[in-house]
């Protein structure tokens, strides 16, 4: 039966399972050696390429454990002092929950299912229209994260749009993802100034000051690069004062391929492992030691709509071209607009859409595997109750 708190007379609800995480390491679509080639090419990357746009206070940090600059003025980091980050590094990141049964840990075989995202709207289950997301919003979310046992953890889904101000959102965030689930959450900064009073949230939502570092249940998600290969002055603000505050944090390189990095899969694997191996090199020269968790989000983006651009991007490169016809998959239902253009394109519904297709199927008649005179035979022999298709 439900526990019931004797002070107030409430029932008290009862936690949902934990479902351990799956494990994971079968799929291995890349060979020993294809592997090497692409951590080797990561590391040419930031030792003749570099980080650009590092900020002032970090690129002297970086100088002061062996990095050294360009003559244009980027930031090289040498593959002796990236390996030796990576030493000092744990391999290994616990991160336990509100409730301490509930934690996880990263770095080993388990396969951790999450939420994330930051979307600003929300499709309405009673309406079934998109419209701004809002706080209610997110604590509905991470309520129902909460009850179901084969989610492990929790970063925001949506942004609560109702909100004004920086430190307003992000402070009624945390609040929201600690209050909601006791599993353990992800928060994202609008700036370095908002963490100082969300850490001293999670130590009040613990019953103290001190207490969040000592059971530190909210990671610090931050976006640390801007692909391809710079440096986001904002994000390792944000990531310098989270891990002074003892937060674990994760990083985030999220580079599309065709467009923020190369097209092939090669080249954005490559690109995506030097950008976090940047943010290895980053984390440990503010703490070395520090436990951080580091998602590696290879995104690809449409090449059929993709508008051309300037320098610094890969869109209008021959190999993008190239491999544009080869190499990528386009949806022949599913359309990769954004909500607005949805709208303004009448709401097409898949369903509207998967109908049209599956008449189109029918309409062509029957299929030529299967010869008439066959199919004439087995009828005469078999009750087939199934009507002769032209």
């Amino acid at each position: 039966m439900p526990r019931r708190n004797r002070s107030r007379g409430r029932t008290q609800p009862r936690l949902s399972p934990f479902s351990a995480p799956p494990h994971g390491g079968a799929l291995s679509p890349l060979s020993p050696g294809d592997l090497d080639a692409i951590v080797d090419h990561a590391f040419e990357m930031l030792g003749d390429i570099g980080m650009a746009e590092t900020p002032d206070r970090f690129a002297a940090l970086l100088a002061d454990h062996g990095a050294r600059f360009r003559d244009d003025g980027r930031l090289l980091l040498g593959r002796a002092m990236v390996e030796a980050a990576l030493e000092r590094a744990p391999s290994v990141v616990s991160v336990p929950g509100f409730d301490p049964d509930r934690g996880i840990t990263v770095g080993r075989q388990g396969v951790h299912i999450g939420t994330g995202g930051a979307a600003i709207q929300t499709l309405d289950g009673a309406t079934g229209a998109y419209r701004d997301s809002t706080l209610a919003d997110l604590w509905s979310m991470m309520r129902v994260l909460d009850g179901c046992a084969s989610i492990h953890y929790g970063l925001r889904p949506v942004v609560a749009r109702d909100l004004a101000g920086d430190v307003e959102l992000d402070l009624n965030t945390a609040f929201a993802s600690a209050a909601a689930t006791s599993k353990p959450v992800g928060v994202s900064f609008t700036g370095a100034s908002s963490v100082d009073p969300v850490v001293d949230l999670f130590d009040a939502v613990l019953g103290g000051e001190g207490r969040f570092v000592r059971r530190p249940f909210a990671m610090a998600v931050v976006v640390h690069v801007v692909p391809p290969l710079r440096f986001a002055a904002e994000g390792c603000d944000i990531m310098a004062r989270a891990i002074e505050r003892g937060m674990i944090v994760q990083t985030c390189s999220a580079g599309q391929a065709g467009a923020t990095s190369p097209p092939s899969l090669a080249g954005a694997l490559a690109q995506g492992s030097a950008e976090i191996l940047a943010a290895v090199v980053l984390a440990d020269a503010i703490r070395p030691g520090h436990p951080c968790i580091h998602a590696f989000m290879p995104f690809v983006s449409d090449l059929r709509s993709g508008a051309m651009t300037g320098e610094g991007h890969y869109l209008g490169h021959s190999q993008t071209l190239e491999l544009m016809r080869s190499e990528y998959v386009y949806p022949e239902l599913g359309d990769r607009m954004s909500v607005d253009e949805w709208v303004a394109a009448g709401e097409p519904q898949l369903w509207d859409r998967a109908h049209r297709r599956v008449c189109d199927i029918l309409a062509a008649g029957r299929p030529r595997h299967l010869p008439a005179s066959v199919e004439a035979e087995i009828r005469s022999r078999f009750p087939i109750r199934l009507p002769t298709v032209a």
